[in-house]
This record gives C-alpha cells, sequence and structure tokens, in this order.
C-alpha cells in the first residue's frame, strides 16, 4: 500500500479549493502535475521580474492577478510533492 493512497493533511484544504468533487487518479498526474506547477512559478517569476525591469513598478491589477495565479500554481506544487492520489486528482481535473 501506498502512503499516497491514504487521506493526508492537505484533504481538508482542498476540499474548499477544489471544489468540483473527486476526479479520476491516475498514476500520471502526480509528475506531471510537479513538473508543471514549477515550471510555470519559475518561468511566471522571471517574466514579472522582466516586465518591472523593463515597464517598471505594475499596477495593482497587474500584482493581484499575478498573485493569484500563482497561488494556484504553488498549491499545485504542494499537493503534488505532499498530498494523497485523491489531492493530486482533484487538483489535476479530470484529464
Amino acid at each position: 500500500m501506498s502512503i499516497f493512497t491514504k487521506k493526508c493533511s492537505l484533504c481538508g484544504v482542498n476540499k474548499y479549493i477544489c471544489f468540483w468533487g473527486d476526479m479520476p487518479m491516475r498514476k500520471w498526474k502526480r509528475p506531471v502535475l510537479g513538473i508543471l506547477s514549477a515550471l510555470v512559478l519559475v518561468g511566471g517569476g522571471y517574466a514579472i521580474y522582466e516586465t518591472i525591469q523593463i515597464e517598471g513598478e505594475p499596477d495593482l491589477f497587474f500584482k493581484l492577478l499575478m498573485s493569484f495565479v500563482g497561488f494556484i500554481f504553488l498549491w499545485g506544487l504542494i499537493n503534488s510533492i505532499f498530498g494523497c492520489d485523491r489531492c493530486v486528482a482533484k487538483t489535476f481535473g479530470s484529464a
């Protein structure tokens, strides 16, 4: 029995963030979610850095939008590392 099949400490929080119910569990979802989340976080951070360097201080809407997108992908990365299979499936969706 895998350690990822038991309920984890993220299940309670994931219930409110990913409110759409259970999704099909697949073995490939954990590494894909982790890699995509890490790439978007690093690439998005670099893109924000370059935008600030070129255009100067961004407006409030840009900051809020990037914070929200960053939170979503950070949650995906946390789920792929520490979450159970059910949490990974809910976060990844019905692919």
